[in-house]
């Protein structure tokens, strides 16, 4: 079978045991592209998706049990989390699903294993559909989204509702850091605040309400680092990523504990802009809202060295 790129997979190339299951894949990469979930895009209910879940997990547990690293992302939303996961996924060890959402079953009964089998599976997934979220695809050509040789590290990428959820609900980090058997890792994705509040108002929030919930996150995302401890959580800026994507993605391998081959580096590096989007400039802004923010920011250590101006 010929990836997306047009070379045959690798022989050692395991994508997991999957379960059989129709789709429309017109319907979902059209869905996908309007930023729609995965499963609803499938039309499966709860129960079938634990039944399924269920199966998977008994099915694929030589494979989960290989395991040792569960990464979650926290953050903020329109922060760059797709890129980041996306170009983990892509790493031969690693499986990184897009918006899974985990923290959504886990509050719903979810054993972790079944949680861990829909992270498989959506990696897989997503890969086969070329990686596409909303109006950008993220396929790195040549590499491992939706596949691995050897599963290290497995994870979900749903930074800015997954602190929401924990900030609604402390109880789910406590399960997250007792119930999932792995070691585990956070990826905290920053990015210029302004750009994260001016993408919240084109997405039809407020720019009062874009303010207070970006804030919101900022305090929970501390309060998560305190939790569970600086050891455990990669900060990533978003441009610190465009401007060195390799010297950023290394880092990211070493503190999930992998290496990062060249060509697995080069071929992340090819798909990474050139420069950051900058939405702040396609909204308008009041030069006294922007006095105050440009204040609230100088105050705060994780987001101080940036500037509307920037």
């Amino acid at each position: 079978m010929a990836t997306d790129d047009g070379a045959a997979p690798p022989p050692s190339s395991r994508a997991g045991p999957t379960l059989a299951l129709a789709i429309d894949r017109e319907k979902i990469v059209a869905g996908l592209a309007e930023e729609q979930n995965l499963w609803r895009l499938m039309g499966l209910d709860l129960p079938e998706l634990q039944e399924r879940a269920h199966a998977g997990a008994i099915a694929s547990k030589p494979l989960l049990d290989e395991v040792r690293t569960l990464c979650l992302f926290i953050g903020y939303q329109r922060s760059g989390h797709s890129l980041v996961g996306s170009l983990l996924d892509a790493h031969p060890q690693m499986a990184i699903a897009h918006e899974l959402d985990a923290l959504f079953y886990l509050k719903r009964g979810f054993h972790p294993r079944e949680i861990l089998y829909l992270m498989l599976e959506v990696s897989r997934m997503h890969g086969e559909l070329g990686r596409r979220w909303g109006e950008y695809t993220y396929r790195v050509p040549g590499q491992w989204q939706g596949r691995h040789t050897q599963l290290a590290v497995i994870g979900d990428k749903k930074g800015g509702m997954t602190t929401l959820r924990i900030a609604r609900n402390p109880a789910l980090l406590k399960q997250v850091m007792t119930r999932f058997g792995k070691r585990k890792r956070f990826i905290h994705v920053l990015r210029n605040p302004y750009d994260n509040i001016a993408a919240m108002v084109q997405h039809g929030q407020s720019l009062k309400a874009a303010v207070g919930e970006y804030f919101k996150l900022l305090r929970t995302n501390r309060a998560i680092i305190k939790r569970v401890g600086a050891d455990a959580v990669a900060t990533v800026h978003h441009e610190d990523l465009v401007a060195d994507p390799r010297g950023e993605l290394s880092r990211l391998c070493e503190f999930l504990g992998v290496t990062a081959p060249p060509d697995y580096l080069e071929a992340c590096a090819s798909i990474v802009f050139a420069a950051p989007r900058q939405p702040r400039h396609k909204i308008p802004w009041h030069p006294e809202t922007l006095g105050i923010l440009e204040r609230r920011i100088a105050t705060k250590p994780m987001i101080e060295r940036y500037r509307f101006a920037d």
